[in-house]
């Protein structure tokens, strides 16, 4: 843990990647590092190459998640781009300034003689690409199971160090932070953040407790340690919100819900003859 703590420490800049179809779980996961690192004065974002879709049966509790609405399907929010129609011949010169005073900076685009200047309202403003120093997969352990956000930026994952947040180690993590002696990735993601010590907010905390509650059956299930009670208690103590416990139909697995008692009926009494 303490080489993932200088990591943090010495990176400005991260990417919190799911993969596509990512459990509730690993959104608890993801959504908790978004914001401990944004917390931190880190530069992060949060994407995910498929938003869930709105009539999925999960969307409910994901939007019960603090930050699941900054998760975009893209990277570029990083380098801030200006684009102009122009013709190659047109352009004698380009040229910036940096004005301290003002806190400005002024791009110049000088014409040739003889050529019209360029046209102003052609330009467009907008972001590119990532410079991430660090990138956390979770429930991640393929690169090119991300798709086009991994064709499309794939110097941006070979230059970053990558940490993997999974059930196991996968062959592509620098660092694994994996469910070994916990009981979920909302446990084991828990004592990572306290252990890296990054902040813990309410809103972390309540995202990470939501989850330890969810994947334990609301603390019942025979999985749960003491460790699990701990740092439900600590999460509570960071000002955790808890979410209301679902009625046992929606708790309960399908095999082991309370089936109805069929109506007694009357049987005949007739005892055999002594």
């Amino acid at each position: 843990m303490s080489e993932l703590t200088t990591l943090i420490d010495q990176s400005k800049s991260f990417l919190v990647i799911l993969g596509q179809n990512s459990t509730f779980d690993q959104w608890v996961a993801a959504t908790s590092w978004y914001l401990s690192l944004a917390a931190q004065s880190k530069l992060v974002q949060l994407v995910t190459p498929v938003l869930p879709a709105e009539k999925s049966s999960s969307i409910a509790e994901l939007r019960l998640l603090n930050g699941f609405d900054t998760c975009r399907t893209d990277l570029n929010n990083q380098n801030a781009t200006i684009s102009f129609n122009y013709s190659q011949e047109s352009v004698d010169s380009v040229s910036y300034v940096l004005d301290e005073a003002s806190q400005k900076f002024t791009l110049t685009i000088k014409p040739k003689s003889g050529f019209s200047p360029l046209n102003v309202a052609t330009i467009q403003t907008g972001y590119s690409g990532s410079d991430a120093e660090v990138i956390f997969l979770v429930g991640v352990h393929n690169l090119e199971a991300l798709g086009k956000l991994f064709e499309a930026n794939q110097d941006v994952f070979h230059k970053a160090r990558i940490v993997t947040i999974h059930s196991f180690k996968p062959e592509i993590a620098a660092i694994a932070l994996t469910t070994d002696n916990f009981t979920c990735l909302a446990e084991a993601t828990t004592q990572a953040i306290i252990d890296v010590g990054l902040p813990i907010s309410p809103e972390v905390a309540s995202n990470l407790l939501f989850g330890i509650e969810s994947q334990t059956e609301w603390l019942s299930s025979l999985r749960t340690t003491a460790k699990t009670f701990e740092l439900a208690a600590l999460l509570l103590q960071a000002g955790a919100k808890r979410q209301p416990r679902p009625k046992l139909d929606k708790l309960l697995p399908l095999e082991t819900k309370p089936k109805k008692l069929a109506k007694v009926q009357n049987l005949p009494m007739d005892l055999p003859a002594a």
